[in-house]
């Protein structure tokens, strides 16, 4: 309780700052009275069971501070750049784009209205607690209706200050017929607490690809949280890589509204040395004739740890459901941990689910295929890691998005 005393004191006195449009402010104010009473997560909250931020949160954390520019920023080809600096959007370092960007304060009470959603499910969350009782930076990017955007976005995060708190929130408003697809990076070059929430409304026969890099200090916390809802007709593809930082979690809830909605949701955390990550992923099929689809693989070294729970629920009027999920985790180290919870909550009867879990070491098989062949035993466990992972990148359909995260992975060079 006293380290979140002093998240609720700042918390507090940024709200007593900064004035938010009636229906943000109206979420802050309930977050902020259940961080008045909430606790840091311990192994008797169910959705935290393996994840303790009791160490983390009791580092001083500060939320506000100022910026450092960086000297030098990189651009990618074949993108729409889009540049934050510690949760500010730079126009300045930033491409033009045929869309619309707007400060979440500035955007107008009726619409933030219509994006808002009073989802009982998210506010129970640790993470997206302490993200509204914060509620303030962050922005919203809305398309137009029928647009697919000729290039990606290529959306780079970049934090520069030392036990810095950031705390934002994004909005992306995909409306009826249309097509975005976006690459994410998430770095940080310093120690620092970064909680992010995006909340995405993808509309009937839109298609939103939102794939994300994390690959911050190894000495940061990150608690990352992807909210969405699907509708009829409308496709939304979502994979995360989680690459840095010493502790990290992802929070996934994606909602299936309409019928022929579909969700594909897939995931790599590449861990080493003290490392530890946890991805809590929530499917819920509210309506018939709704597919969902998840892979998420883990490839674990030293002492690191990696945490997956799945659950799908499928309420009884969604009939004719497809789901399916799958985690699997390569331990390349004999303390290295992986712990796997997928469940199943159905209650329909006309639906085909199907949910599984593995984890082992490298066969020793493949290992002497390589040997045979005059590979050495150390260079043939790195490729053999990194073909285990590369099946998740073939799952984003972009070819440049693809080429980008390959090489981000490879970068981590997986030490065996």
């Amino acid at each position: 309780m006293e380290n979140m005393n002093k998240y609720f004191k700042q918390a507090s006195e940024n709200a007593g700052n900064r004035e938010l449009p009636p229906a943000l402010a109206l979420i802050r104010e309930k977050a902020l009275q259940k961080l008045s009473t909430i606790e840091i997560p311990n192994r008797k909250v169910e959705t935290w069971k393996y994840t303790n931020l009791s160490s983390d949160l009791g580092h001083d954390f500060q939320f506000q501070g100022t910026s450092n520019i960086p000297k030098q920023i990189s651009k990618k080809e074949g993108f729409y750049n889009l540049i934050f600096i510690d949760g500010i959007f730079s126009r300045n370092h930033s491409d033009v784009f045929p869309f619309i960007i707007e400060e979440l304060e500035s955007f107008s009470n009726d619409k933030l209205s219509e994006l808002v959603t009073n989802k009982t499910e998210l506010s129970e969350d640790f993470s997206e607690t302490i993200n509204r009782s914060f509620l303030g930076t962050g922005y919203v990017l809305s398309f137009k209706p029928d647009e697919k955007c000729e290039k990606p976005l290529y959306i780079q995060r970049i934090y520069t200050q030392k036990d810095r708190f950031y705390n934002e929130t994004y909005f992306y408003n995909l409306p009826a017929f249309s097509h975005i697809e976006i690459l994410e990076e998430i770095t940080s070059v310093q120690k620092s607490f970064i909680n992010i929430s995006n909340h995405s409304h993808t509309g009937k026969n839109a298609f939103l690809s939102k794939n994300t890099v994390q690959n911050t200090d190894l000495e940061s916390l990150v608690l990352y949280q992807d909210n969405g809802q699907i509708l009829k007709d409308a496709r939304y593809l979502g994979t995360v890589f989680t690459l840095g930082a010493k502790k990290s979690r992802t929070f996934l809830n994606i909602e299936l509204l309409g019928e022929n909605s579909q969700a594909d949701l897939h995931g790599l955390y590449a861990l080493n040395n003290e490392q530890h990550h946890d991805t809590y992923s929530k499917i819920h099929h509210k309506t018939a004739h709704t597919d969902s689809r998840q892979v998420y693989k883990g490839i674990i070294n030293d002492n690191a740890r990696g945490v997956f729970t799945g659950k799908v629920r499928i309420d009884q009027d969604a009939q004719l459901v497809n789901a399916e999920q799958l985690n699997k985790n390569l331990l390349l180290s004999k303390k290295a941990h992986a712990n796997s919870r997928p469940q199943l909550e159905i209650y329909a009867d006309d639906v085909k689910c199907s949910h599984g879990s593995t984890t082992g070491q490298l066969s020793d098989d493949e290992l002497f295929y390589f040997l045979a062949r005059g590979i050495k035993k150390e260079k043939a466990r790195q490729m053999l890691a990194k073909a285990f992972a590369h099946d998740v990148i073939l799952k984003i359909p972009n070819q440049e998005i693809q080429k980008s995260i390959q090489a981000l992975v490879e970068a981590k060079n997986i030490e065996v």
